[in-house]
């Protein structure tokens, strides 16, 4: 008799619980649908943060990720010249020894690299073609990852400073072949040596950052040699002894008018609160509203801002529905339940002593 109005019990609380999962059954199905866009898109974004090498190059050379990227661009009235930098590599130095900042080893303890960009003229054979030439100094190779087709990069110490790379459409263009290492352009008239070709980077957002035409990486004095073009970037990895250091050192080294000047900080660019900040900066974000000539890199990168800040918002939408949505299950549940938590441990109890019952019996014969 026991036995049996225990199984009536227990049959009245599943009753319940299937009545109540009927109740919020579209809420129970609306969940893990939420819960599953929110994971595609967190992953999408992540992808998308991943494939900004130029980005991350900082985790790239420290894999401690204890140094922060920061980045300025200038405007060309600022007229930056490799003097400039040299001046501002000096009062980074400075900073590092005031922040109590050393090397074991006496090595800087940060690396940096400028660049202008400009357009000249490259031909050989009786070939020519207008390219887009970006000028560099420094450690650029380090901060930007070109996929090398064939050769090798230019050092920075190269002496005679006529090492040039282009990109394999334009050693197509002018040779037939990727396979020019060693040959000789004239760049505005003035001969070069292809060091290495670099795979150029294809797609819409790309053409339309700047690589809608062939580019050639060179030494900045050369550029500045032949047009007098001023620093357009200058690009620094240092130590981060706390979020935000870089941003700050840079910051304050750099002597120029913020209207000659905008800083980016690298590491923290696509963090929560930055891509909000983009997000709500539509429509004025897209507007031209300066001076500075941003290199296809960067370009890519605010635009990379954009569809990311775009995925940051439905993230945010979808976990603020998926909680409300649980939350409204919650809600269903408790006002609709019938049973105590007692109710369901005493049901459970209940189950275990009528199995432990049945089993007594067989046990004994």
């Amino acid at each position: 008799m026991k036995d049996k109005k225990l199984s009536i019990r227990a049959g009245k609380l599943l009753k319940k619980i299937r009545e109540l999962f009927c109740l919020a059954r579209f809420r129970m199905i609306v969940l893990p649908i939420l819960i599953m866009i929110c994971i595609i898109l967190t992953l999408v974004r992540g992808a998308i943060i991943r494939s900004m090498l130029d980005q991350n190059a900082y985790m790239s050379w420290d894999s401690h990720k204890s140094y922060g990227q920061v980045t300025a661009f200038f405007a060309e009235k600022a007229m930056l010249s490799a003097g400039s930098i040299k001046e501002i590599e000096y009062n980074l130095d400075k900073a590092m020894t005031e922040n109590s900042i050393k090397s074991e080893n006496g090595e800087r303890l940060f690396k940096d690299c400028y660049s202008a960009i400009d357009n000249v003229n490259v031909g050989s054979t009786g070939k020519t073609s207008n390219v887009r030439a970006v000028g560099v100094g420094g450690d650029f190779f380090l901060f930007h990852e070109l996929k090398l087709v064939n050769g090798s990069f230019f050092d920075k110490d190269n002496e005679m400073k006529d090492l040039i790379v282009i990109d394999e459409d334009l050693a197509w263009s002018l040779f037939g072949s990727d396979d020019v290492q060693g040959k000789t352009v004239l760049i505005n008239d003035i001969p070069h040596i292809i060091s290495g070709v670099v795979a150029r980077q294809r797609g819409r957002i790309s053409d339309a950052a700047g690589l809608d035409r062939s580019v050639i990486y060179m030494s900045y004095e050369s550029l500045y040699a032949m047009n007098e073009t001023p620093v357009g970037a200058f690009e620094v990895m240092l130590p981060e002894k706390v979020d935000g250091f870089g941003m700050r050192i840079v910051s304050d080294k750099l002597d120029y008018d913020e209207s000659d000047m905008t800083i980016v900080d690298n590491r923290n660019r696509f963090g929560l609160s930055e891509m909000v900040k983009v997000f709500l900066s539509f429509p004025s974000r897209s507007m031209q509203l300066t001076d500075y000539k941003l290199p296809y890199w960067e370009n890519i990168a605010r635009a990379a801002e954009d569809i990311i800040s775009i995925l940051q918002i439905f993230i945010l939408a979808s976990m603020v529905l998926a909680f409300a949505d649980a939350f409204s299950i919650g809600v269903v549940i408790y006002r609709n339940k019938g049973f105590t938590a007692r109710s369901i441990i005493n049901g459970i109890a209940d189950k275990v002593y009528a199995w432990q019952s049945k089993r007594r019996p067989a046990e004994s014969e």
